[in-house]
């Protein structure tokens, strides 16, 4: 401030309410300016308002003290206070209800009830009398309040990390570079497993068979090796699963292998001259403001294959183990019903349904694919793998494995437009 004027200046920015009060207090219109002296006066004003609320609990805390203090003079000559002495010292906690509420006797504390004699009393009264109509009485200080206070909450996030692993080398199998030449998937292979297979050492495979699931969507090895298996120790892999990016498709759409980032950026030449599989880029959707990528045409290498659409079998599948929350329309929501054997509607009389939805019998010689119920597994696998332990209840997926019944105004379509709908109007 020593340099003010001088190169130097002073901006003063008032919020509305703050400019509202100076101009009240200048006697000014809505519409009229503000200068440096109205801000100045508003401050000074300010601080003098704010000085005379803090005279009061001042002076009654000087008057504390010199209370106080003249008991200690005078009771420090024995040997040592008795109870009755020590309780002199101590401030009334609370008022009776006769002194609170009789008319006519509230104890008004004064700066004049202590001996004449005491200086420090007489300044401390003559410094209250330069603040005229001041409300010595200081009733506000007397009044009980119940205050309840927000207890503050300190909240740090911890990370649980997962334990410390050596990670398994990268490698390529040659029936999966066979496979990218001519289309031909080598059986039986060590090269790839079932998908659902591959789960079996994770939480989630606790609560079902993992084998019960189709086998027709299948895991390279390099994709579900993530890390070297310490041996001799339950091992649980949830935390080292592998998020499902790049799908391998042959182009008679007969099969479906998910390969890992490195597999798929070392046989991109390959795949790019092949005529016989194509490679896409995938991610299960669980936004409801995204479109759904289960298509496949997002991104295609090569860029223009002729083949057909991809099975519902094969993006039912896929969605599932992938993680996707969100369904795309209420025929989709039947087809998945169906195929994990759980109620979409309201069961007719004579089935038996789980508290779940699961139908334990249903019509006489349908064909069912889980023996036990799936949403179980799925809710963990959704929840605590794919979504490090998100909820997932308010999601579609999520309210099928709480046992919810969707209905078709569920499923209006979002207003964001599909990624995938706009590809295929290009090519069109």
């Amino acid at each position: 401030m020593r340099k003010l004027g001088k190169g130097q200046s002073v901006v003063f920015c008032l919020p509305k309410e703050v400019e509202s009060n100076i101009l009240a207090l200048r006697g000014k219109d809505a519409n009229a300016g503000i200068d440096v002296s109205d801000v100045l006066l508003w401050a000074v004003s300010e601080t003098w308002s704010d000085i005379r609320r803090s005279v009061p609990l001042w002076a009654v805390q000087g008057t504390r003290f010199e209370r106080q203090q003249e008991l200690w003079q005078s009771y420090r000559q024995s040997e040592y206070l008795t109870s009755t002495e020590a309780e002199q010292f101590l401030e009334p906690e609370c008022q009776t209800l006769e002194q609170r509420y009789r008319p006519g006797h509230q104890k008004k504390p004064s700066c004049e009830y202590l001996s004449s004699e005491n200086e420090n009393m007489k300044l401390i009264w003559e410094h209250c009398r330069k603040f005229e109509g001041l409300d010595t009485s200081v009733s506000t200080l007397l009044e009980e309040q119940e205050r309840e206070l927000a207890p503050e909450i300190e909240s740090e996030r911890q990370v649980q990390r997962p334990p410390g692993a050596t990670p398994a080398p990268h490698q390529i199998h040659k029936h999966i570079t066979s496979f990218v030449a001519t289309g031909v998937l080598e059986k039986p292979s060590m090269a790839y497993r079932p998908a659902y297979h591959t789960l079996q050492n994770t939480s989630a495979a606790s609560f079902l068979d993992v084998s019960q699931f189709p086998s027709s969507l299948l895991a390279t090895k390099d994709f579900f090796t993530t890390i070297k298996v310490p041996s001799g120790s339950t091992f649980i892999a949830d935390a080292f699963q592998r998020p499902v990016r790049w799908v391998l498709v042959s182009r008679n759409l007969a099969h479906m292998i998910i390969i890992s980032p490195f597999e798929a950026n070392i046989l991109m030449s390959e795949i790019r001259e092949s005529k016989f599989v194509s490679l896409h880029l995938y991610a299960p959707r669980q936004s409801r403001g995204f479109a759904s990528l289960d298509r496949l045409a997002l991104y295609t290498v090569p860029q223009h294959v002729d083949r057909g659409a991809i099975p519902d079998t094969f993006r039912l599948q896929l969605n599932l183990f992938s993680g996707q929350l969100y369904l795309e329309s209420y025929s989709e929501y039947k087809s998945l019903c169906e195929f994990l054997g759980v109620a979409s509607v309201k069961t007719p009389p004579g089935f038996v349904v789980a508290a779940d939805g699961f139908i334990k019998q249903g019509i006489q010689g349908a064909k069912k694919i889980f023996s036990e119920s799936p949403l179980k597994f799925l809710e963990v696998l959704m929840s605590q793998i794919r979504k490090d332990c998100q909820e997932i209840g308010r999601t579609h997926i999520g309210k099928i494995v709480g046992g919810h019944l969707l209905f078709p105004l569920d499923f209006q379509e979002s207003a964001t437009t599909s990624i995938e709908a706009d590809l295929q109007t290009l090519e069109i």
